[in-house]
């Protein structure tokens, strides 16, 4: 199923490229955008790279590095490149029928049963399988960090989440516009310090990267194939959940629709390629735990304190994707629902933070699995649709 995926993302990427004259690489259309973005287009972006930018940009990336070498990253690059135009299409399609991918799906191509089952799977996605996973991850860093309880730090984790999604949805909106680009600044900045300390290792990375990515004995099923579904599953492009956070605000269709694709660039040419290069670079101390060589790392250039610094960005990213994976299900559950009250939102409050509880206490590998095919079944409707409706996207 994965392998068919990756073939309609693929032809799916490679049509409305050709039929929008590759937008997503349009460099003079997407400086305008950022030129003239307003507020909303910025709270639509950093909502999107909220759930976008998960610990999926770092730890998984290490995980792929891992299981498949520094080439794996060239595939990233491509594939995220070719289908951020999904991104754009679904995007416009949300906005367009004024709700996001619940309504075009509904509306669009009449099919309510579709759109019923799309968000129900979406819901368990983004509530169950995403919140699990990054209060799993925060659990696992911390605990290979510092040596403590770990029923101590789920506790932490629903604290802050509890105090976060009791709240009305657009002060959690704005919440998001400050917790993401103070975790992204912090990042960059210890991040490429690495870097510009010893620019030796950028070529030598570089030179790693493109050498083994074009190593084509082994490249099709050892490198592009995880690559390419690092590439979908880090920037979230063709599953339908940019179209949600597009519709914040009341901009130009066309400005909204390429901001989200901004999101999906600097998710893997800056954040993704950052981590890379690093990882790809330090290769003597990478071992088959990604998080222990993650903190061996940055225990590396900065000691004690880089170990520290690398666990409160795990948790800014992992506790931005929880609040996105809450607000998609809130969507979610608006559209089932013509009539939402209180005590439904209560409820849904309620199971995000027993989901962080529970997250947090299971084996990881089981939420990934599942969560892993889920959102196949997820790009599999949203392509479909987005293809019945591409006369009027534009």
């Amino acid at each position: 199923l994965c392998y068919l995926v990756i073939v309609i993302v693929l032809i799916s990427s490679v049509y409305f490229s050709l039929k929008l004259k590759f937008l997503q690489v349009n460099i003079s259309k997407i400086y305008y955008t950022i030129k003239l973005s307003s507020r909303d287009n910025l709270k639509a972006l950093f909502m999107g790279l909220g759930s976008k930018i998960g610990v999926g940009s770092i730890v998984g990336i290490s995980i792929a590095l891992n299981r498949s070498g520094p080439g794996v990253l060239l595939w990233i690059w491509v594939i995220s490149l070719l289908s951020s135009i999904l991104t754009y299409v679904e995007t416009y399609l949300g906005i367009k029928y004024k709700g996001g991918v619940f309504y075009y799906i509904r509306n669009g191509i009449n099919n309510k049963f579709l759109s019923i089952m799309y968000t129900v799977i979406l819901i368990f996605v983004y509530i169950v399988g995403f919140v699990g996973i990054q209060s799993n991850t925060i659990v696992s860093f911390t605990g290979d960090f510092i040596n403590i309880n770990k029923y101590i730090i789920v506790i932490f984790i629903c604290y802050i989440i509890t105090i976060i999604v009791f709240n009305n949805i657009n002060k959690i909106i704005n919440i998001m516009g400050i917790i993401v680009p103070v975790m992204c600044l912090l990042y960059l900045i210890i991040s490429l310090s690495i870097i510009i300390s010893d620019l030796s290792i950028l070529k030598k990375s570089l030179y790693l990267i493109f050498l083994d990515g074009l190593k084509l004995d082994r490249a099709l099923f050892g490198i592009i194939i995880v690559g390419l579904q690092r590439g979908i599953f880090a920037t979230e492009s063709g599953i339908g959940t940019s179209s949600i956070v597009g519709i914040i605000g009341d901009d130009d269709i066309i400005s909204k629709s390429l901001f989200q694709v901004v999101g999906v660039h600097f998710i893997s040419f800056i954040i993704i390629t950052i981590t890379g290069i690093i990882i790809v670079s330090n290769n003597s101390i990478i071992t088959s735990d990604s998080i222990i060589s993650l903190l061996a790392i940055f225990n590396k250039y900065y000691g004690f304190v880089g170990e520290l610094l690398l666990c409160l960005i795990i948790f800014l990213f992992a506790i931005s994707t929880i609040i996105s994976g809450y607000f998609y299900g809130f969507k979610g559950l608006v559209f089932l629902k013509d009539s939402i009250n209180k005590f439904d939102v209560f409820i849904l409050k309620i199971l995000v933070i027993f989901i962080s509880f529970l997250g947090g206490i299971v084996k990881s590998s089981l939420i990934w699995g599942i969560v892993d095919d889920l959102i196949l079944f997820l790009l599999i409707i949203n392509i479909f649709v987005m293809i019945s409706l591409r006369d009027e996207v534009k």
